[in-house]
């Protein structure tokens, strides 16, 4: 009775810490997915911060060009100190418009659709681009199997949180340089502005 009793006791317990184990792996994945969505609303957030203004700043530029062409006998064109400061101005809000648009456009982690089981094929069917090709019942087919196996839906989470980690390293790298181009851009054409207004 009471080899039982203990017995009972222990089933309880290792009931319970699997399931606070499973708890906790849960709110990792949790956790994981919502700072990963996090930092990829930032990044594009801040790509569209950047694109805005070197929009402002091209239009203004456009404008004043435009003006000096028509009412001003074309002063700004034949003056060398504002031509080449201008140029450069122009110039590093195109290369850094470019990487910004680099960054937020969509970028597709292509995977073979093959055998799940091979490791150079493995591919996250939470990911609608590994979805797009399959017919719908050898989408629910291989769902099932993927549900009857816990580990193959851990895997599956895995992959998927693998590729967006991959996303976002491409974003943020295009987003940096982006940022530098505009930081030195800028920087250099303030200097060349001055030095040309000294030198003329």
């Amino acid at each position: 009775m009471l080899y039982s009793m203990h017995k009972k006791m222990d089933l309880k317990k290792k009931i319970k810490e699997k399931k606070q184990a499973n708890a906790g792996t849960q709110t990792m994945f949790r956790v994981t997915y919502r700072t990963q969505i996090n930092l990829i609303r930032i990044a594009d957030t801040k790509a569209n911060m950047i694109l805005g203004i070197n929009a402002m700043i091209i239009s203004v530029l456009i404008g004043i060009i435009s003006s000096s062409l028509l009412f001003t006998n074309k002063e700004v064109i034949e003056n060398v100190e504002l031509v080449i400061p201008v140029v450069s101005v122009m110039l590093t809000a195109v290369f850094s418009s470019v990487f910004a648009i680099r960054a937020v456009q969509p970028r597709l982690i292509l995977s073979k659709k093959g055998d799940l089981t091979t490791e150079q094929e493995k591919r996250s069917l939470l990911f609608f681009e590994n979805i797009y090709g399959l017919t719908l019942n050898e989408y629910l087919d291989t769902m099932k199997q993927i549900i009857e196996t816990k580990g193959d839906v851990y895997e599956n989470m895995i992959i998927d949180i693998f590729n967006q980690a991959t996303v976002l390293h491409r974003k943020y790298a295009k987003l940096r340089t982006s940022y530098i181009i505009f930081l030195v851009g800028f920087i250099s054409s303030i200097l060349l502005f001055l030095v040309m207004w000294l030198m003329f």
